[in-house]
């Protein structure tokens, strides 16, 4: 990433000594968002269900030097009302979930379990012991289910049929219900599809894609390559994290919800020839599989709320988001290929 796109529009003497909580702090996003915030000044907790070793940005950013790392689960209400309790924190940003459509399918209580009661776990104990933090709830924009040709907003209904989307769909209510009973600042950014640097869940089609042309073989495309995915740049998604967090610290937009997506809507298809492209194999082809999974075909979000009331937007396109995801993972790529940890 070149040395200007990489600097954040965040207020960095706002985040100067301010006390943060961020669950899945070690994970893909909250890595980024640990770097950044550490960068300007924070102090930053990070809890982490899994060895944060493990994390190829965590590692990479030296954040377990730069962090105070606590292991353990969201489920577990004693160990979360007790962290709550003991942490003195400003601000919450909920990244924490089971994030995976296939694997929601394949096992829904574990993910009801994580993204439902997990949350309620969260909002309780900060209810119950510090109710004035910030609590940024991190979500998607499929919990409006499928969608017409135009772009929808916030105001459309929670319309998810399958377990991923009902269950961040439980969490949004959830929050709601704790910031209109108790008065709590939660605040709701529905993200779009994230990629970029450091992704290592190669079960999305972006990475995934990556990997399949670094070891010469085709990738794959689940369904029809027709799912029509708006696909929005990590660094744009942790700015969106921070604007939230400091505009809900003065409780100008306490109870509100905003979509965060890139408004450059693309088929699955296009997206891996795009990549191909890039990357110089656009002989290298495609497969598609169609194995019949249950997917929404076409969201297509707008994201002119957080632009116009928070100031927000993107400044990577599809293509230099791409391009600088790619760079990451060429100059990682023997590692890649070989199944090695990243360094």
């Amino acid at each position: 990433m070149n040395s200007d796109q990489n600097k954040t529009k965040a207020d960095s003497n706002f985040w100067y000594d301010k006390n943060v909580l961020i669950t899945g702090g070690a994970g893909f996003i909250g890595s980024w968002l640990s770097r950044l915030l550490c960068d300007m000044g924070a102090a930053v907790t990070v809890l982490s269900e899994k060895n944060a070793s493990e994390s190829v940005l965590f590692q990479q950013y030296d954040l377990s030097k730069r962090t105070e790392l606590v292991e353990g689960d969201i489920r577990n209400w004693q160990f979360v009302r007790d962290l709550a309790a003991d942490g003195n924190f400003d601000i919450l940003f909920h990244l924490a979930a089971q994030s995976q459509v296939t694997v929601a399918q394949e096992d829904p209580r574990a993910t009801f379990e994580v993204n439902i009661a997990g949350t309620w776990n969260l909002l309780e104990a900060f209810h119950q012991t510090s109710p004035a933090s910030a609590f940024v709830l991190a979500s998607t924009v499929s919990v409006s289910g499928e969608t017409t040709d135009e772009t929808f907003d916030e105001s459309a209904p929670l319309a998810g049929a399958y377990p991923y989307e009902v269950s961040k769909a439980c969490a949004e209510l959830i929050g709601k219900s704790y910031c209109r009973t108790y008065n709590m600042p939660v605040g709701t950014l529905r993200f779009s599809n994230l990629y970029g640097p450091g992704d290592m869940n190669f079960r999305r089609i972006i990475p995934g894609t990556v990997l399949n042309v670094l070891k010469n073989t085709k990738p794959q495309i689940r369904g029809n390559g027709q799912s029509v995915r708006d696909y929005l740049y990590i660094h744009d998604a942790v700015e969106a994290l921070l604007l939230l967090g400091k505009y809900l610290q003065s409780g100008d937009v306490t109870g509100q919800v905003f979509q965060v997506s890139s408004m450059s809507c693309v088929t699955t298809l296009d997206l891996v020839k795009i990549i191909l492209h890039l990357m110089q194999q656009d002989q290298l082809g495609y497969e598609i599989v169609h194995n019949g999974s249950a997917e929404i075909s076409q969201i297509k979000p707008s994201s002119e709320k957080i632009r116009k009331q928070l100031g927000w937007q993107p400044r990577f396109t599809l293509e230099q988001g791409l391009q600088e995801t790619i760079d990451w993972y060429l100059k990682h790529s023997n590692q890649l290929v070989l199944g090695e940890q990243v360094k």
